[in-house]
């Protein structure tokens, strides 16, 4: 019975993936390897996969290598699949217990959201920060953030994260 591992992988690496084999391993056996796109694109995100590994008569385990592309883009985590099959040619078919790897490609591009605005409440005890993206924190710290009003500092006792804006609650009304 042949089987093949998941593999989570970081945009710009190369890894390898195990193909494995469980159960009599008497016979040689050829394995087709083909990925497929899910969210991430051959080409673009990682180089395609289309080969054939012969298992030979007592091997157990085989591995090949992937490639995930390095872009500059700040994007989501994308996935892929690899799937093993049998080949026809074969004497004795292969068997699978799990024919296919989830792929997922980390992004590792680190750029940081781009500011758009800001703007008080009503009541001018609060200051909005909204930016072009959402953010990836649900917290911030008080002092990672220096308001001024005036010629004088305004201390900051809250953050809230909330997709793309934080709000910061003052000491002092502006």
């Amino acid at each position: 019975y042949f089987s093949i591992s998941d593999l989570t992988i970081t945009e710009g690496d190369t890894s390898s993936i195990t193909i494995s084999r469980t159960g009599g391993s008497n016979s040689s056996q050829n394995i087709i390897i083909t990925s497929s796109d899910g969210t991430a694109s051959a080409g673009s995100d990682y180089t395609a996969v289309s080969q054939t590994i012969t298992f030979a008569a007592g091997e157990t385990s085989k591995t090949f290598n992937f490639a995930a592309s390095a872009d500059s883009v700040s994007e989501s985590d994308e996935t892929l699949t690899i799937t093993i099959s049998g080949s026809g040619s074969d004497d004795i078919p292969a068997q699978f217990t799990d024919n296919s790897s989830l792929i997922t490609i980390q992004n590792a591009d680190t750029t940081a959201p781009t500011f758009s605005s800001a703007a008080t409440n009503t009541q001018g005890t609060k200051v909005i920060l909204t930016y072009n993206e959402a953010l990836s924190s649900t917290t911030a710290a008080t002092n990672a953030f220096a308001v001024t009003t005036g010629d004088s500092s305004n201390s900051v006792t809250d953050a809230t994260v909330s997709g793309s804006t934080i709000e910061l609650t003052l000491t002092t009304t502006v």
